[in-house]
């Protein structure tokens, strides 16, 4: 065997050796990710409930061209969050992100293939919007007919002619996929929000989402109230996880702790298109109820997303507000 073949023999143990050592720090982090993809074998059966419509929300659909005209938005939403407190600047923000980047970037279970100026301004834009955007909508429900219509002047997200808009806004955050972890907006709005803000962020997080055009609606809203939640903020892990917490915590349904689900069962089916699920057996309309939207809200342990059941509002009502107010939306 020739020198040449010998060295030829070993460059695979070489390049092998070269990838195992460039693993870097972050690669290798020992806690489980919070923030992951849908499974292929899931995502198969209806691959829209998983996509974001109009918004996205952290790294996974960033780059969808689809999206793009929303990521201008974000800009002027940042400059209405830093209005609110006086003396607030964007680099106080810009430290405050800093901190949090790492830890940030380590609750994603894929590898994220930006920059890490990028992902800091990426966390930055989304925390802001979503924080903004909850603030909007408490002020929104609480301001005087005419102060509201100053208020809300040329934000064509709150506009009364596109609420469309602001229903799919809502859907959108609550898909697995985009996500954020719920310490970013937790750090942000204790440091610059909390004063201004006349609720907790839970509860402006939970109120923005039992809006009744946004999700928890109708059927849902039957089976809201009965109990109290007060869950510590740590615990979180992100927004789909909160509003499933809240369901949880708030009907007469104990949490579970299935493994993956079994599609020919009950539970399991429901991850599926409506058309391709079982009949449930007899039971009550509010178990029906309360099981249909735990399941649509919880897979293992964390929801994946909220499927028809966000989909639905989007269909009723929606097609002229739609046409009236898609142009204007996407020319500001």
């Amino acid at each position: 065997m020739s020198t040449g073949e010998g060295e030829d023999d070993q460059s695979w143990m070489i390049s092998a050796k070269n990838k195992y050592d460039s693993l870097t720090a972050e690669q290798t982090h020992t806690g489980l990710p919070t923030i992951v993809k849908v499974p292929h074998i899931i995502r198969r059966t209806n691959e829209d409930a998983y996509e974001p419509e109009i918004l996205s929300i952290g790294p996974y659909h960033r780059e969808n061209m689809r999206l793009q005209q929303m990521e201008k938005k974000k800009w002027k939403y940042l400059r209405d969050f830093c209005s609110r407190n006086e003396g607030l600047t964007l680099d106080d923000i810009l430290d405050k992100v800093q901190e949090l980047k790492k830890s940030a970037r380590d609750c994603y279970s894929e590898e994220i293939p930006v920059r890490e100026d990028e992902f800091g301004e990426m966390l930055m834009l989304d925390a802001c919007f979503v924080l903004e955007l909850f603030l909007k909508s408490e002020q929104r429900k609480s301001e005087p007919g005419e102060e509201k219509k100053e208020l809300f002047e040329g934000d064509l997200i709150f506009a009364s002619t596109s609420e469309w808009i602001l229903r799919c806004v809502a859907r959108d955050l609550l898909l697995a996929e985009n996500q954020i972890p719920f310490f970013v907006l937790v750090h942000l709005f204790n440091s610059f929000a909390k004063q201004a803000s006349p609720v907790s962020l839970i509860s402006l997080t939970v109120n923005f989402f039992k809006t009744p055009y946004y999700i928890l609606s109708k059927a849902e809203s039957s089976i809201q109230g009965k109990k109290s939640f007060h869950p510590e903020e740590s615990s979180l892990l992100h927004l789909l996880h909160l509003l499933h917490s809240h369901f949880m915590a708030t009907s007469d349904h104990s949490p579970t702790h299935d493994p993956l689900p079994n599609f020919d069962s009950p539970r399991g089916s429901s991850l599926l298109p409506v058309s391709d699920r079982k009949k449930p057996t007899s039971s009550s309309d509010d178990d029906n109820n309360r099981r249909n939207l735990n399941n649509k809200l919880k897979y293992g342990n964390i929801g994946l997303g909220l499927h028809e059941a966000c989909r639905a509002p989007l269909m009723t009502n929606s097609r002229v507000e739609r046409t009236e107010s898609l142009p204007r939306f996407l020319a500001g």
